[in-house]
């Protein structure tokens, strides 16, 4: 076959004469053409770019093969490394939320604490108010009382000396009260009323005053309902009072 391409390629290079240096290219001979060597070199030659063409392709698979294998392990780790910021992100919030519930429970506590402070001390000051209005009217009333008692004691002085005036120097005659039912109910109103208004009825005003007055006389309650008077004459007055609800059967309550 070697002898036969050389003959062909001296063929091809020399002239034919009688061509003026034309080179004339003879077809080659039909038994080349269509002979078995040929077409096993054309076999061998198609497999052979076959083979060629499908290293190629599979050298590209390859190649994309490992470029998708490197974009998916960088996808991979990315997703990984964002998940795990996530997941950072995530507990640090979860810490962040339970810190933040816990000062909210404590600011409920402390509110609740202040508040039950807040109604005490509006409690403690509505009732340092009435403390200070009962106190304000006690002194009121005992104003009033000292003001009445000081009138009571005048007109029991007045009404004394008058008797002495009408009765000349004669000491064994004692001024009788129940001759003065008004008076007497008088004083016994004053006496009742020495805290607030009087809640005795006519009958028991009447007997509360003359029996006081029978008991101590009308000089001794004066002096005692006095303004300047000693503990002692204060105290014989209370306690003729006292004996005097007893005997005209008053509950003490009414009277102090």
């Amino acid at each position: 076959m070697t002898d036969r391409l050389e003959n062909i390629d001296a063929t091809a290079a020399s002239p034919a004469p009688g061509t003026d240096g034309a080179i004339s290219t003879p077809l080659p001979p039909k038994s080349l053409e269509n002979g078995p060597d040929l077409k096993r070199q054309r076999i061998l030659a198609v497999n052979g770019a076959i083979a060629l063409l499908a290293a190629v392709v599979l050298a590209l698979l390859w190649v994309s093969a490992l470029s998708s294998r490197d974009t998916a392990t960088t996808e991979r780790d990315a997703a990984q490394a964002a998940a795990t910021e996530e997941a950072e992100r995530t507990a640090d919030a979860l810490d962040s939320l339970a810190a933040t519930e816990v000062n909210l429970e404590t600011a409920l506590a402390d509110n609740e604490q202040l508040t039950a402070e807040l109604a005490a001390a509006e409690a403690d000051a509505a009732e340092a108010t009435a403390a200070t209005a009962r106190a304000d009217e006690a002194k009121a009333t005992l104003a009033v009382v000292r003001v009445e008692n000081e009138t009571l004691a005048a007109e029991i002085t007045t009404l004394e000396t008058s008797l002495s005036a009408s009765q000349g120097a004669t000491p064994a005659v004692v001024f009788d009260i129940s001759t003065a039912p008004n008076l007497a109910r008088y004083i016994g109103e004053q006496l009742s009323s020495s805290s607030r208004p009087t809640v005795l009825g006519d009958g028991q005003t009447t007997c509360l005053g003359t029996a006081v007055v029978n008991d101590i006389g009308l000089a001794t309650l004066g002096s005692g309902l006095a303004s300047g008077a000693s503990t002692s004459e204060s105290t014989a007055v209370v306690e003729a009072i006292e004996r005097a609800a007893v005997s005209c059967s008053i509950d003490p309550s009414a009277i102090f």
